[in-house]
């Protein structure tokens, strides 16, 4: 998924009166934490997107977790227009589906895979 599909996938999804611009912030805020979190990513290396620039970047959860993208910025747009109650649900979803992400990437990318160990009998 690119950043341009999850917002226009959000707008379809989810009107709303909130700029391209400040879903992009929202979405930023996952790939910040997926990318340090989960991937590892120090932080002076995580890549932040601009609306304008980087629509077609694809961004870092696969698929078929994907859909993580916007279910968060669904949450955010919840939250802040205090609709707790729904924004509670959306949270829900999104942690599900965050956590198997981050389940599917644990077993198929384990970091001690490169360790080689030498003068070992």
């Amino acid at each position: 998924m690119t950043l341009s599909e999850a917002i226009e996938q959000v707008k379809l999804l989810k009107p709303n009166a909130y700029s391209e611009e400040a879903l992009t912030a929202w979405l930023n805020q996952l790939e910040a934490t997926v990318q340090s979190e989960v991937h590892g990513v120090a932080p002076e290396n995580i890549i932040e997107y601009q609306w304008g620039r980087d629509g077609d970047e694809p961004l870092t959860i696969c698929k078929p977790y994907d859909n993580a993208y916007v279910e968060w910025i669904s949450a955010k747009i919840d939250f802040n227009n205090k609709e707790y109650n729904a924004y509670n649900n959306a949270v829900d979803v999104f942690n599900n589906t965050y956590d198997e992400y981050k389940k599917f990437w644990r077993r198929n990318h384990n970091p001690l895979d490169n360790i080689r160990i030498r003068n070992y009998d």
